[in-house]
Parts: C-alpha cells; structure tokens; sequence
C-alpha cells in the first residue's frame, strides 16, 4: 500500500512538472519565438535542471506538438456540439440557434489559448510552408459548424438565403484578427467580442418561421 502511494505522489508530482514546462513553454514561445527559445530557457523558467526537460518530453519539437495538442484539447471542450444545434433548428427560432454557435472558451484559458495562436502566427511568419497550422488552429476549424446550420436553417426555410461560404470566410477571419489582437494593446475583450459576433449574425435574416 505504502508503494502505490507513493507512486500516486510521484505520478503526481511529475505531472506537475510537466504542466509547469507545457505552460512556461507557452509563455516563451509566445514572448520570442519558438526557435529563440532553447531547453535551458525553459528550465530555468520551470526552475528545474535543463537535462530533467527530457524526463517528461524527448525534446523541443515535442513540448511544442504538446502545446498544439493542447488547443486542440480546449477546443474540443468548448465549441458548441453542432448535432445538437441541428436539432435545435428544427424547434427552435433561427436567431436563438445563431446564437448558441458562440464558442464557450473558459475565462482562465483565454490568455493560453490567445498565446498558443500567437506561437503559431508567429511560425507561419517566419516560415511560409507552416500556413497550415493557421489553417488548423482556427481559419478552416471555425467553418464546419456554421456552414453545416446555416445550410439546415435555409433548408427549413428559417432564414432568407445566403452566401454560405462568404459568411463563413468572414467569420473566419475575424476568429483570425481578434485572436492575434488579443496579446497586444489593442486586445478585443469579451463584450467587444459579442458585439461584434452580434453584428455578424445579423448579415443573417430569419424568416419567422
């Protein structure tokens, strides 16, 4: 019994450890790049030996994909279950179910995920050929979801016909702006956000039905 809990403490401890340089990467990556920062930047950052990095990842380009896998975590957490908005358009009005499209990012996340965007912003910049995790990260995933009901809510004859890959494009691109403003003097806050989320659906015409 004494040896599994100690193991228990030291899973623990190590997963610590391992959150700790996940999150001071982020911070580093953020602040001046990913390939400005070294192992050792990280480590004295997390206050641990550099060596001890490679005991919780093999190497730089692993706390890096972590970091992606991250995002891709939190933003599976937060997008809306767009199942359940198709269902929802069939019952509900064209404007509430617009509405619930909003992505519900937790308030303490904001900043890390606002920061993992600006490490990839920051590669595609540097590097072309890395356009793609733009792309990944926020450009092609905002699409799936708002293409899917708008084209069920035109299909209902809930709202007036649209331009659906337009509408999406937009708001795409706007996903795009105001994240990469968010670590800058001219960041978007929340109500900022929903302002201007508001003005987009309103491109959009509800029938009555």
């Amino acid at each position: 019994m004494d040896n599994d809990n100690e193991r228990a403490e030291r899973n623990t401890e190590n997963e610590t450890t391992k959150e700790k340089i996940l999150f001071e990467s982020i911070k580093l990556f953020s602040q001046k790049g990913y390939k400005e920062v070294s192992v050792r930047d990280i480590s004295e950052a997390v206050g641990i030996r550099a060596s001890s990095i490679y005991n919780h990842f093999d190497s730089k380009k692993a706390i890096l994909d972590a970091i992606y896998e991250y995002y891709d975590q939190q933003w599976k957490a937060a997008v809306p279950d767009v199942n359940e908005l198709l269902r929802l358009a069939e019952t509900e009005a064209a404007d509430i179910v617009l509405q619930k499209m909003l992505f519900d990012w937790k308030p303490e996340l904001q900043e890390i995920i606002n920061r993992i965007y600006v490490i990839a912003t920051r590669e595609a910049m540097i590097n072309p050929e890395k356009l793609d995790i733009i792309n990944t990260l926020v450009m092609e995933r905002v699409k799936p979801m708002p293409r899917l009901l708008l084209a069920r809510l035109i299909e209902l004859g809930k709202i007036e016909p649209v331009d659906i890959e337009a509408f999406v494009n937009l708001l795409a691109h706007v996903a795009h702006s105001a994240t990469s403003l968010n670590l800058t003097p001219l960041r978007i806050d929340g109500e900022t956000w929903f302002r201007c989320w508001n003005m987009l659906i309103s491109l959009i015409k509800p029938t009555g039905k």
